[in-house]
């Protein structure tokens, strides 16, 4: 059986927040505070495959697909390189994600308009 010590569990826990709860937050972050622009989506969605897709509603299914393929394509090569080759997979998944995207969603609503 194995046991986790205290330096096991910090170790866990900054494991946790640098690879998930930091990419996320940045990534909410920046759909609040720059809704709907392409590069943002892109560049969240290369530096952080699969967090970055929570910038676009409806994130949860493209995340499972991209897991997915990244199990797959580690167990295929057993390439050190998974995080590049994901962000590129990533990045191009997000571009598909914009264009299937109606123009409507595209542009921030102002909300001084009514």
């Amino acid at each position: 059986m194995v046991t986790v010590g205290p330096d096991g569990l910090v170790i866990l826990l900054l494991v946790f927040f640098i690879t998930i709860a930091i990419p996320a937050w940045v990534t909410l972050f920046v759909k609040k505070k720059m809704p709907g622009k392409l590069w943002a989506g892109l560049a969240l969605s290369f530096f952080f495959p699969m967090i970055g897709h929570l910038y676009i509603d409806g994130s949860a299914l493209y995340i499972f697909i991209l897991f997915g393929i990244a199990v797959i394509i580690k167990k295929a090569t057993e390439s050190l390189n998974i995080w590049l080759i994901m962000s590129f997979i990533s990045a191009l998944t997000m571009y598909i994600r914009f264009r299937k995207l109606p123009a409507s969603t595209m542009t921030p609503k102002d909300p001084a308009k009514k």
